[in-house]
């Protein structure tokens, strides 16, 4: 949510080999990378000025870039749904000398990351609920992320792993206080390999999971 109409980062990582940082600027969102490796000025990919003072909005950044390639793509998103695409370059820095200060400034949030708190980088608003993944996010999960569909299709979870026999019946089971036990999901019927499930830990506070042969 905005306060003010003053240039503002949102997020910010980086050195002074390579850095990237994500904000708004006069109601737009934007992201710049920029890295001492490549000739230049920052890269930046820029919204129309859609971002309202006093009001709360969703947004979100997906950099996504080929393999092999430096250069790829900035998709910028408002509540759910994508406004612009445009090409970011910097994206993939295999260069040694863009990672002399590696973490030297690190991640920052609300801020720039040479920034202090009363430089014009510093965010004046409120921020909620920053995440940052480790791959692109499909459309659909950002709509998602976004509240704007009755399912969410990023779940935080658990991965269960165990060693199965070929022909046994299995069945996990949750239970809040180790007393009474319901089951999740279905029999699992055993092959002689590892069998992995995820299990939503959504809307829980605290369980415990078993694994039981069924009948």
């Amino acid at each position: 949510m905005l306060t003010t109409t003053t240039p503002a980062a949102i997020y910010s990582e980086g050195n002074d080999g390579i850095s990237v940082l994500i904000g708004e600027y006069q109601g737009s969102l934007i992201v710049s990378v920029w890295s001492e490796s490549y000739s230049g000025s920052w890269g930046t990919v820029q919204s129309p000025a859609l971002l309202k003072t006093n009001e709360w909005t969703h947004v979100a950044v997906v950099l996504k870039v080929p393999e092999g390639a430096v250069t790829g793509t900035a998709t910028l998103f408002k509540d759910g749904q994508p406004v612009t695409t445009g090409p970011m370059p910097y994206l993939k820095i295999s260069d040694s000398r863009a990672k002399i200060h590696q973490f030297a400034f690190g991640m920052n949030i609300g801020a720039f990351f040479g920034g202090q708190s009363g430089s014009p980088y510093a965010y004046r608003g409120g921020l909620d609920q920053l995440q940052i993944f480790d791959r692109a996010l499909a459309d659909q999960e950002i709509l998602g992320l976004a509240g704007k569909t009755n399912t969410l299709v990023i779940q935080p979870a658990v991965e269960l792993l165990f060693a199965t026999e070929p022909g046994l019946k299995y069945r996990l089971q949750w239970s809040e206080d180790l007393t009474g036990w319901s089951n999740h999901g279905d029999v699992i019927l055993g092959t002689g390999e590892t069998h992995s499930t995820f299990a939503s830990t959504r809307e829980e506070t605290h369980r415990y999971r078993r694994l039981v042969i069924a009948p």
